[in-house]
């Protein structure tokens, strides 16, 4: 049994603090800076896990606050925004060279992360948890760590995959949801913000993040990231073995079907926008 006294005896926050957070500049070479927060209970031996959020595309940290609310209640939880993400800068100038050539690769982020946790002196065993495309990206991180027991667990929720991003194409949604959605209210018909449990101040600053971190996914490009983690064949591997993997399936398809039957309640959409939702929606169901 660990003595609770150790837990005082290093002066390292991201070991020893309740809750501690920082906009974190990354050694060379990189020139930009990461927010990362990490809460939950004293790390009290070498040997306890730290969990490692990865946020979905699009999607800062703010967006997870309540979930981590409740693991950091039983964990150590550490969470960070990718770069151009929340509050973390972009690994360049936006506007300083053609920024049209210019893409951030899951393998980039993976790499970032590592020199992130490298900065803060956080070392493994970690315990990673993704939702989205950021399954990508952890996945990215695992096969970056060559397959070490730095990593001991994995937990992906409705994680994006090689497949999907083979199967939906050009974007998902297709373009033609684009009118379908013309003047409908998304968060009062999916109840998002009730659902939310965010205060009002909490709900106004995750859709501020949301905002700021919108045009910088742009420069994500997970079609590439995905074909790429397809030709490494991880899971033929079973990299994660001997270690646990959980995976938690959403209802993807009623999300998107609820958004498609209002669009058309409503009157939007041509006859063709409409079959290509339909044949997105039939390749959601059965995919």
């Amino acid at each position: 049994m660990v003595d609770p006294s150790c837990c005082n005896s290093t002066p390292n926050p991201w070991l020893s603090a309740s809750t501690h957070s920082a906009l974190v500049p990354l050694p060379p070479p990189y020139s930009h800076r990461l927010y990362v927060k990490i809460l939950g209970p004293k790390r009290c031996s070498p040997l306890q896990s730290v969990l490692v959020f990865f946020s979905g595309g699009g999607a800062p940290t703010l967006l997870y606050m309540k979930l981590m609310e409740r693991l950091t209640k039983r964990w150590r939880v550490l969470v960070y925004d990718r770069a151009g993400y929340g509050k973390s800068e972009m690994p360049w100038e936006i506007g300083s060279g053609n920024d049209q050539r210019r893409v951030i690769m899951a393998q980039d982020s993976a790499q970032e992360l590592r020199a992130l946790l490298s900065a803060i002196s956080l070392p493994g065993p970690y315990v990673v948890i993704a939702h989205s495309y950021g399954g990508i990206v952890a996945r990215e991180f695992i096969e970056l760590m060559n397959h070490s027991d730095a990593i001991i667990g994995l937990s992906l929720i409705e994680p994006a995959s090689e497949l999907l991003y083979q199967i939906h194409k050009p974007s998902i949604p297709p373009p033609s949801f684009t009118p379908l959605l013309e003047n409908v209210d998304i968060s009062s018909l999916l109840h998002l913000r009730s659902r939310s449990g965010f205060t009002d101040l909490e709900w106004d600053a995750v859709i501020a993040a949301i905002a700021t971190t919108a045009p910088n996914t742009e420069y994500e490009d997970c079609r590439a990231s995905g074909r790429r983690l397809a030709e490494r064949k991880q899971i033929e591997r079973r990299v994660m073995d001997p270690w646990p993997v959980g995976l938690l399936r959403g209802d993807w398809y009623r999300q998107w079907k609820v958004l498609f039957d209002k669009g058309v309640e409503v009157g939007n959409g041509s006859e063709e926008e409409r079959e290509e939702c339909r044949r997105f929606l039939w390749e959601v169901d059965v995919f």
